[in-house]
């Protein structure tokens, strides 16, 4: 194949992976929101939302330097708020999608921990959850009573349809580790550099919620010591982070291609 049927080829490769991550993007998903903030929701639109629940969160971002993009470019946004004594606090971690698409939400991460005399009860956050999500599908057993932290997850095919029961269960199991660990910026970085993911999280929606239950210090009922409420579109992920690490590999090929012919320009050493 000559070298510019070959970029023409990868130009066109490349137009399809981005075309692919925005028709997910534009794509309708599950309806589930965190505090206004919901899954494809571009960038500036979700700091906006965050600002708008709570203004003492103070907002980072995490961004990368990548061969191929001339800027370093947004990977993820966390907003938190210092620590209180005697106060309940929060944290809000959103997975961005990366160039060459455009920045918007593939995952969100709430982390609220409640002050003692604020703890809810594990019964009262249980059907709230419900109430806002629905009856959760991916369902695991019961744990031990004497456990007092519990999960319970609800997942969706890409169009945002309830899977049933079983094939909830069995996403939930092979996936919601793989997905959680996204919110660690490793997880990005080794799979840029072409390690395996599951497949089958590839094509799914995820939704979590654990609650980390404490004992009532009146000896009541189970309470409520922090929530973690996650959310990740796995198929919005891996389109986008096809597009991304086709972009690097062709600037990596183009900078090795230029390296090989300044050293054959060289040529051979008298002998």
């Amino acid at each position: 194949m000559n070298l510019p049927r070959a970029r023409g080829l990868l130009a066109l490769s490349i137009a399809l992976l981005i075309a692919y991550g925005a028709a997910f993007a534009q794509a309708p998903t599950a309806a589930i929101d965190v505090v206004g903030i919901k899954l494809g929701m571009p960038m500036a639109d979700a700091v906006a939302a965050i600002k708008a629940d709570n203004p003492k969160l103070s907002v980072q971002t995490q961004t990368m330097v990548l061969e191929g993009f001339d800027q370093p470019f947004v990977t993820a946004i966390v907003a938190s708020q210092s620590i209180e004594p005697g106060k309940d606090s929060e944290e809000l971690t959103l997975l961005l999608t990366t160039p060459p698409n455009h920045p918007v939400v593939w995952g969100i991460q709430r982390t609220y921990h409640y002050a003692t005399q604020n703890m809810p009860s594990v019964d009262n956050t249980l059907a709230g959850l419900r109430r806002k999500y629905g009856a959760e599908n991916a369902r695991l057993p019961d744990p031990d009573p004497r456990v007092l932290t519990r999960s319970i997850a609800w997942a969706y095919d890409t169009g945002g349809k309830p899977l049933g029961p079983a094939e909830g269960k069995a996403i939930f199991v092979a996936c919601a580790t793989y997905l959680e660990n996204h919110f660690n910026p490793i997880a990005f970085n080794n799979e840029l550099n072409g390690m395996a993911t599951p497949p089958q999280c590839n094509s799914i929606i995820l939704a979590k919620s654990v609650m980390l239950g404490a004992q009532s210090p009146g000896g009541g009922n189970p309470v409520l010591g922090g929530l973690i409420f996650q959310v990740t579109n796995g198929a919005m992920y891996h389109a986008s982070l096809d597009a991304t690490r086709a972009v690097a590999m062709a600037a990596a090929q183009a900078r090795e291609k230029k390296q090989r012919e300044k050293i054959d320009q060289r040529g051979a050493p008298k002998l």
